[in-house]
């Protein structure tokens, strides 16, 4: 036997053993581990880590409704762990439709120079949703249809948005909600198709863009003992009846104005803006049947002619190339506006449940 044969035979046996070695101690993953890997699905409940959160909420905090950002995690046994986010990149280059192109590819770049770093540090960098914060529940907006492209291009059980209400936190309250564009909104949206016919046809409303997933908050051990630590000691010495008994118009002490005033102002402004836009597609839809009008009146003139000279008439297709017919004005500014008006009006209807609820608990007792 030649020294090349042995050599090869000798690597042979080696890499044979390296394999035995490997799957000796290759760690066996339980059945419905491996069932969730190969073949994952569909979610049905939103995991979100506490740090995550309160990334989310001092972000919120400091730059209002425009803080937005992408939230990294994994899908696993029909739940979507959401375990790190980080702030989108909001470029302003100007209004035209070329800034707003230029601003989305310099996000884009942005976000993926990120997840690249993080991948780098050994840290989460899938990225699975995207979070923003509203004031007053206005949950559907500009905003959100914006993000539609890169939500549907996430993948199977990823793409869904978290919602955080701005509002509700500076009350005390966590408002935090999950949601996921519906299908055949964004197959709509896909192919433009928001015209009074295609939304007749396809029986779209505002009701249908957005379906609601449960959300749970899941804190660490590291994160409940740092809470623990910023709890306000009890002070034993105050005697609640004694303060309560001297000062009895301070009984039942409630701040309703703020929270009501600013729900009202808000419902008021999705109200006029809707009126805005309502009063812009009655004039471009006046505008469009009058140039239908004239397109027709000459399509009209022209088979006559072709008539007398004992010529066909014009094919559909002939016709669409010689003319540009007007097209329908889109509808879709209109139906999110309506969506936003039923957000902020269910929010609306809220506080004033817990109003009622707080200044005449009487007239709960029947309920």
């Amino acid at each position: 036997m030649s020294l090349a044969s042995r050599l090869a035979a000798k690597e042979a046996s080696q890499n044979a053993l390296a394999a035995q070695h490997d799957n000796d101690h290759r760690i066996s993953l339980p059945l419905h581990l491996q069932n969730a890997v190969h073949d994952s699905a569909p979610v049905d409940k939103i995991s979100v880590d506490s740090l995550a959160l309160s990334k989310i909420a001092k972000h919120a905090s400091e730059a209002g409704t425009s803080s937005t950002g992408i939230c990294l995690g994994l899908d696993l046994l029909q739940t979507l762990e959401i375990s790190n986010a980080f702030p989108s990149y909001q470029p302003f280059l100007g209004s035209s439709e070329e800034d707003e192109r230029k601003a989305k590819i310099l996000r884009n770049q942005y976000n993926a120079k990120m997840c690249r770093n993080l991948h780098d540090a050994d840290l989460d960098d899938q990225p699975v949703a995207v979070y923003m914060a509203v004031e007053y529940g206005a949950t559907i907006s500009e905003t959100l249809i914006s993000y539609a492209p890169l939500l549907s291009g996430l993948g199977k059980n990823k793409g869904f948005v978290l919602v955080y209400d701005q509002s509700s936190a500076r009350n005390g309250n966590l408002n935090l909600r999950a949601y996921r564009l519906a299908e055949h909104f964004v197959h709509a949206l896909r192919n433009n198709q928001f015209t009074e016919r295609c939304l007749t046809e396809n029986q779209l409303t505002f009701h249908q863009i957005l379906i609601e997933f449960p959300v749970e908050i899941k804190a660490s051990a590291l994160t409940s003992a740092y809470v623990q630590s910023l709890a306000t000691p009890h002070a034993q010495h105050l005697d609640k009846r004694t303060t309560l008994a001297r000062n009895p118009s301070k009984t039942l002490e409630i701040n309703l104005e703020s929270p009501l005033q600013g729900n009202v102002d808000s419902l008021v402004d999705s109200v006029d803006a809707y009126r805005d836009e309502q009063s812009q597609l009655a004039f471009a839809h006046r505008h469009a049947l009058r140039e239908r009008s004239k397109v027709e009146g000459q399509i009209s003139k022209l088979q006559q002619q072709r008539a007398s000279q004992g010529l066909g008439a014009l094919s559909e297709a002939d016709i669409a190339r010689a003319f540009k017919l007007p097209q329908e004005p889109t509808k879709l500014p209109s139906l999110v506006l309506q969506g936003q008006m039923d957000c902020v009006s269910r929010r609306l209807k809220d506080v004033c449940e817990v109003g009622v609820a707080m200044t005449h608990p009487s007239s709960l007792q029947g309920v």
